[in-house]
């Protein structure tokens, strides 16, 4: 029980290198992460938060621009697991 879940990586795919503007957040009262950055003239906004009770970990993508986001997502884990998609 004291085991780490696991590990999500999110890999944005992008010729563009250079973040301007870099912004992380951690709000307690809502247990809401957000991360928001502009690369290649996109700004990029990720939050994040778990619910315990309900099981689940939730990660929200947001780009300012139009089919903006192109990246890969895996995931990791000592313990048995099971991955699905929705």
């Amino acid at each position: 029980s004291y085991l780490p879940l696991g590990d999500l990586f999110i890999r944005h795919i992008s010729a563009d290198t250079l973040v301007s503007d870099y912004y992380r957040d951690l709000n307690l009262a809502t247990a809401l992460s957000t991360t928001r950055y502009t690369l290649g003239g996109t700004t990029f906004t990720r939050q994040a938060f778990v619910s315990a009770p309900d099981k689940v970990l939730v990660v929200r993508l947001q780009a300012n621009k139009a089919k903006a986001i192109h990246c890969s997502i895996s995931t990791t884990s000592l313990l048995r697991h099971q991955c699905s998609v929705d």
